[in-house]
């Protein structure tokens, strides 16, 4: 048995569900049976760096005692799902604060206010009912996972750590070197530009020095060249 433990990285395929409801799943095919699909997101074994909180923590709490390439199963209790659930959530909206929107709320429906999100319970007359537990809070969670292998050569951690920085970016443009304790990241011209870019390189440069060992610094080089250079050709006449 090989132990996993707290800050390695690991590739891992996972599966959450409740009552046999899948929510969760790095699976393609699983998430289409359940209906869960999202047109867009990437699929396959996800690279967790283990005690991070990237996953619930009575999952990363379980990888611990993960043997690599066998199937694991765990219950995990609310306090270390998504919560237990918490009557002062649930709060009395004054329906105008609907109407001003547009928004004709309905029973189930989810509603974001004020940068909190919840779940209309009931409406009734001028006042609107809404849970803003999370809508699996109180409940345990079932998963079963496995951890595929370690990753531990520096140049696929910091290639793993990009993708989770640049979930939007293209891995093959970038030119990324790691010399003694620097890193260095030449980003594309597209990705310099792009609207997230700013709050990625924080994102990847934090991860960076607190999950990788030995490195100190990490830079990010920023290129622009000029498109279509004029360029002069010299003609040169041939009278005689």
């Amino acid at each position: 048995m090989t132990n996993i433990n707290k800050n390695e990285f690991i590739k891992v395929d996972f599966t959450g569900s409740v009552n046999n409801s899948v929510f969760d799943t790095t699976s393609e095919e699983t998430a289409k049976k359940a209906g869960i699909h999202k047109q867009g997101a990437k699929y396959g074994p996800a690279t967790i760096i283990v005690g991070s909180g990237q996953v619930l923590k009575g999952l990363d709490n379980a990888f611990s005692d993960a043997k690599i390439g066998e199937e694991t199963s765990v219950r995990i209790k609310p306090e270390e799902g998504f919560g237990t659930r918490d009557a002062g959530k649930v709060r009395l909206v004054a329906m105008k604060n609907f109407k001003d929107q547009g928004i004709k709320p309905f029973p189930g429906m989810p509603v974001d206010i004020n940068n909190e999100r919840g779940r209309v319970q009931s409406v009734s007359g001028g006042r609107v009912r809404v849970d803003f537990n999370h809508e699996l809070a109180g409940k345990p969670l079932e998963y079963v996972f496995t951890v595929h292998e370690k990753i531990t050569d520096k140049s696929k951690q910091v290639n793993e750590l990009f993708k989770i920085a640049f979930p939007y970016a293209d891995l093959e443009k970038q030119n990324i070197k790691i010399e003694g304790k620097t890193i260095t990241v030449n980003l594309s011209e597209d990705l310099v530009m792009h609207q997230h870019a700013g709050l990625s390189k924080a994102t990847m440069g934090n991860m960076v020095l607190s999950y990788m060992k030995d490195i100190e610094n990490i830079q990010f080089v920023e290129e622009f060249k000029k498109k279509n250079p004029d360029k002069t050709e010299e003609k040169t006449d041939s009278k005689k």
